[in-house]
């Protein structure tokens, strides 16, 4: 890069000479080439930062949620049934918790380079049968099969078996979200001297626009779905360790592969017998929206996608009528359909969000009441509720005496 200054001088005869001078300024320019970038980089981490905060607030309240709620409960039942209840959904939603403040933890230590691997001899086969088991398990769609391709009888392989585990486990749980019908097949080989394992799944697939952000750090293609925007990112930190790759095929809504490769010697032992065979274990089926009642009892609708978030609030409003609609689209169906006395709207949602919900609402029903019920608690949030059309902002965790207060202004016979 080069820089020319020119200026004009007059002599005293009246002859005018222009003299000029040029300038490398290639290291200037180089210098302020990478400031520029550097300050790019830096507006775009502190956005990450940001949205990482906002993220983590709604994530860890939302088990927080179902364990503050569901602990107060529990000492004001003696039902036997109640408590088991309740003490399943603490537990749950305890492992939740701890495995989100695990996944900050260990990026901490891959951030720091101590991150190391504890390998061992490990049965492969019984790691895939506890895949499928789990993920068996957590299916909570009747529509969706989960699928166990396993090909070995035994496979012996030198691996740290906990952050396999890991890594598949993350795999399986991004296709328990984005699957609603069809399959979810978990299975693994041993090929050009490593493990290959993978999940395949018959889901919603990935836009090829959004494919390069799959393994970014704190990066979520789907806002609304659960998870912290960490777990890919791990996934390909721990395989990154193993000195492995990893990798995935997609296409919108097409179904997606993702699959890690790390090498190790193995014993194997191959099955006859190579058809993938469906993992019965019996769904839970959560409950299904209802038209209003006609009783004497209010009539609350719940707009809320979390299962345990909603069974929390239909045991604290037993007095009431709880209908349930699972997103913010069924929600204004059910509004359009029958007459409820107030409703308790979820912010983050699938297909419609809460606050796309509500403006929706205030189209055809200006009169019913909306208390927005949400982990997000930024002092923006409930301005943009209010805005929305809410009438009432109540942050989660839930307890008792705030949503009862929360209903009784909204609610005047309450």
């Amino acid at each position: 890069f080069w820089r020319t200054q020119k200026t004009s001088i007059t002599l005293h005869d009246g002859r005018k000479i222009i003299v000029g001078i040029s300038s490398d300024i290639s290291e200037l320019q180089q210098t302020n080439i990478a400031l520029v970038k550097a300050k790019e980089r830096a507006e775009q981490s502190d956005r990450l930062k940001s949205a990482f905060l906002a993220n983590m607030s709604h994530e860890i309240r939302t088990p927080l949620n179902a364990i503050v709620g569901f602990s107060q409960l529990l000492q004001e039942t003696s039902d036997k049934e109640e408590m088991a209840e309740y003490i399943k959904i603490i537990n749950d939603n305890n492992e939740l918790l701890l495995r989100l403040i695990n996944d900050i933890l260990y990026l901490s230590k891959i951030d720091a380079g101590v991150a190391e691997l504890y390998v061992s001899r490990t049965e492969v086969a019984d790691m895939l049968d506890d895949i499928a088991t789990i993920a068996a398990h957590h299916n909570q769609n009747p529509n969706v099969k989960i699928i166990c391709d396993r090909r070995y009888r035994s496979c012996v392989c030198n691996i740290d078996r906990e952050r396999v585990m890991q890594v598949w486990l993350n795999f399986t749980t991004n296709a328990l979200k984005y699957t609603q019908e069809g399959y979810i097949k978990v299975g693994f080989d041993y090929r050009d001297e490593g493990l290959y394992f993978y999940v395949q799944d018959t889901g919603i697939g990935i836009a090829e626009e959004k494919q390069d952000r799959v393994f970014g750090r704190f990066e979520k293609l789907d806002s609304f779905a659960q998870g912290n925007g960490l777990g890919l990112s791990i996934c390909k930190a721990i395989i990154d360790l193993c000195k492995g790759k990893i990798g995935f095929t997609s296409k919108k809504f097409g179904g997606s592969t993702f699959y890690a490769w790390i090498p190790t010697s193995a014993e194997v032992e191959l099955i006859n017998d190579e058809t993938p065979r469906p993992v019965t274990v019996k769904p839970a089926k959560p409950d299904a929206g209802a038209q209003a009642d006609t009783g004497n009892k209010l009539n609350i609708l719940v707009a809320e996608d979390n299962e345990n978030n909603y069974l929390l609030i239909k045991k604290i409003l037993g007095f009431c009528n709880i209908f349930h609609a699972a997103n913010g689209l069924e929600c204004v169906n059910m509004l359009k359909q029958g007459k409820y006395d107030a409703v308790l709207m979820d912010i983050v949602m699938p297909v419609m969000d809460g606050l796309a919900a509500t403006r929706e609402i205030r189209k055809f029903n200006t009169e019913v009441p909306i208390i927005a019920v949400t982990a997000n608690t930024f002092d923006t949030d409930s301005a943009k509720a209010i805005d929305a059309g809410c009438n009432e902002y109540l942050p989660k965790p839930i307890n008792r005496p705030l949503l009862l207060n929360a209903l009784a202004k909204v609610i005047p016979t309450l």
